[in-house]
């Protein structure tokens, strides 16, 4: 009643319009204050324990990368890539809760379904002073195993210096090591352009 002798009734419309938006959005029609004072409430502790000044990229125990120590074939991967030297080398990074680490194996590409799946085990985290992140793995041979569903991990074919961001999958697999070698499972199907 106060709202509506202070306002007039040019106020009480305007709420009322507000409210009408958030059920017609949220589709909830039972108790509707109820369901936007938690959304509310559960956003404002969200900001109040920093989740809006997150980073971006945490890296772990930074140490300055020497290219000149590693073999030729190590320098060639780094030099082709889009990796801008100094760089630093990071035991593990964590980009937006995802954690790399060394071990890790990562999707590279896709050539066709299921069976040419490039993958490549990570040798070394890369921060550069551009807020990117690299990784360089040994680009490993895989066949696919059709009634586990699984991949084979072969030989090593060569090293590859590849932005986080070019991954076909941001997620790194599990390695299930067995008798007749070591497997990695996709978690989830894999999107390619090219296919």
């Amino acid at each position: 009643m106060v709202r509506f002798q202070k306002f007039g009734p040019c106020g009480l419309k305007v709420s009322m319009f507000f409210f009408k938006n958030c059920v017609r959005s949220s589709k909830i029609f039972i108790n509707v204050l109820l369901s936007l004072s938690v959304r509310h409430e559960l956003y404002q502790s969200h900001l109040r324990s920093g989740g809006d000044l997150r980073c971006e990229v945490i890296i772990k125990k930074p140490v300055e990368f020497d290219i000149q120590v590693y073999s030729s074939a190590i320098q060639r991967s780094v030099e082709t890539s889009k990796l801008v030297l100094p760089t630093d080398n990071c035991v593990s990074a964590t980009v937006k809760g995802t954690v790399y680490k060394k071990g890790d194996v990562v999707v590279l590409r896709q050539e066709s379904y299921q069976y040419c799946v490039e993958v490549g085990r990570i040798l070394f985290v890369l921060h550069d002073n551009k807020e990117k992140l690299f990784v360089l793995v040994e680009h490993l041979e895989t066949d696919f195993v059709p009634h586990m569903r699984v991949y084979r991990l072969g030989d090593v074919l060569k090293y590859e210096c590849v932005c986080i961001e070019d991954l076909l999958s941001p997620f790194p697999l599990n390695v299930y090591q067995l008798k007749e070698g070591n497997y990695i499972r996709l978690k989830h199907g894999l999107v390619s352009t090219k296919l």
